[in-house]
Order: C-alpha cells, then structure tokens, then sequence
C-alpha cells in the first residue's frame, strides 16, 4: 500500500410522511490498490427522537473500462439505537458512468 486515502462525506435532510424530518450523515474512506479500490462507509441516520440507524459497509470496486464497475461489498445495518436489531447483507452492483 503506498497510495493516499480519499475521505468524503455527504449529509442530507429529508421529509418523510409531510410531517418529520430526519437527517443522515455518511463518512467514506477508500484508496486505490492494484487496479481495485477497497472502501469502508458508515451512515448514521436521525430524527428529534435521536438515532433511527446506522449502517457500516465494506466492499471492493473494480472498473472494467470507462463505463462500467463492478463492486461486492457487506452491509451491516442497524435500526435505531439498539445494537441487536441488525441486518446482514452480502450484495453485488454495477456501476455505470455516463
């Protein structure tokens, strides 16, 4: 590993049912690595009752050409604060850019 780590965030408030409001903040680190990029992303989401979420991935992204990517990763998402409401997901994706 000798390349650098990219770190990008994103937040964002949405409304949901016309009467609540809730807000998500998410923290992205990733690097480059013979030709595939490694990631690790959490999103902690909320509302005035306090945190309704969080969800921490991992995964590996690999481009196939100038459009197209592919990625696998593992998802671990959590509902509200309580730590043993989880779900565990392995996915596939692709990703196209235009």
């Amino acid at each position: 590993f000798t390349g650098q780590i990219d770190v990008d965030s994103a937040s964002r408030i949405e409304l949901s049912g016309f009467d609540t409001l809730s807000g998500r903040t998410g923290l992205t680190a990733s690097t480059q690595v013979s030709g595939v990029t490694p990631w690790i992303s959490d999103e902690i989401r909320g509302n005035s009752d306090g945190v309704t979420g969080n969800r921490v991935s991992i995964g590996l992204t690999r481009g196939i050409n100038n459009t197209f990517s592919v990625s696998a990763y593992y998802l671990l998402d959590s509902k509200g604060s309580d730590l043993s409401n989880n779900a565990h997901i392995l996915g596939v994706g692709l990703g196209v850019n235009l």
